[in-house]
């Protein structure tokens, strides 16, 4: 038989007969799909919030702008911005906390 470059990560171990080899190959097939499936589950949880970040900060400028234009007194702008902070990180805690 063929000597074959299928191994286990130790290079010491390896398949000695066709059973084993199809186990090996079957085996290192299933891992590495279900290790392409967490890959993606993961980029598509921090995709989504790059998105809610991005999105946090697009409506915060647009509430500062419309306070600015309003002349909203500057303390009442930091409570505002203060307290919708608050409620963002209040937000994404609890995401994260239902994520894991």
């Amino acid at each position: 038989m063929a000597t074959t470059m299928i191994t286990v990560g130790y290079g010491d171990i390896t398949p000695k007969n066709s059973m084993e080899i199809t186990f090996i190959v079957f085996t290192m097939f299933v891992t590495g799909t279900i290790w392409a499936f967490f890959l993606t589950t993961i980029g598509s949880i921090i995709g989504n919030i790059e998105g809610k970040n991005k999105m946090y900060n697009n409506n915060m400028q647009i509430i500062h702008g419309l306070m600015r234009d309003e002349n909203v007194d500057s303390s009442v702008r930091l409570k505002i911005s203060n307290y919708l902070e608050y409620l963002y990180k209040v937000r994404m805690e609890s995401m994260c906390i239902i994520i894991i």
